[in-house]
């Protein structure tokens, strides 16, 4: 469906751990899209990426480069013990704004015009984060758990 419908980038929610590991990487392998993981890099062999920069241009011909990074939360309560891995009892999901605060470090000497963080968070936690993230050059936040 998602390719279907053109989406060119996903990031990791919860619900994905509601089907068996395997499955979720045929999804993944499946998807011809940018899958971003900017915090949970072991659930894969073959790493996902952290971010995905894109040029965009407007309609006037101006062009913008644009950094889209992908975090899921790291709520314990939401995970059974078996899903991704095993990963989130372990400490696998790194925190959230941890890991923004280090790929912003990383993209700002890259200079995009923009950073946009796609997040699986809650509405409380997705405006802390927009409060957080601005002071490391996050530019904007497209939520997805709440």
């Amino acid at each position: 469906c998602l390719n279907t419908i053109g989406t060119t980038h996903v990031c990791f929610g919860n619900h994905e751990c509601d089907v068996p590991h395997e499955a979720l990487l045929k999804r993944i392998s499946e998807f011809r899209g940018v899958w971003l993981n900017s915090n949970m890099p072991k659930i894969t062999d073959n790493p996902l990426p952290e971010f995905d920069v894109v040029e965009v241009t407007g309609d006037l011909g101006h062009k913008r480069r644009v950094a889209l990074l992908g975090l899921l939360c790291d709520y314990g309560h939401l995970y059974r013990p078996t899903a991704f891995k095993g990963l989130p009892k372990v400490g696998g999901i790194e925190p959230p704004m941890k890991a923004a605060q280090r790929i912003c470090q990383k993209l700002n000497g890259t200079m995009p015009d923009a950073i946009l963080a796609l997040t699986h968070f809650d509405q409380p936690d997705d405006e802390e984060f927009a409060r957080r993230g601005a002071e490391w050059g996050l530019t904007a936040i497209l939520g997805g758990h709440d």
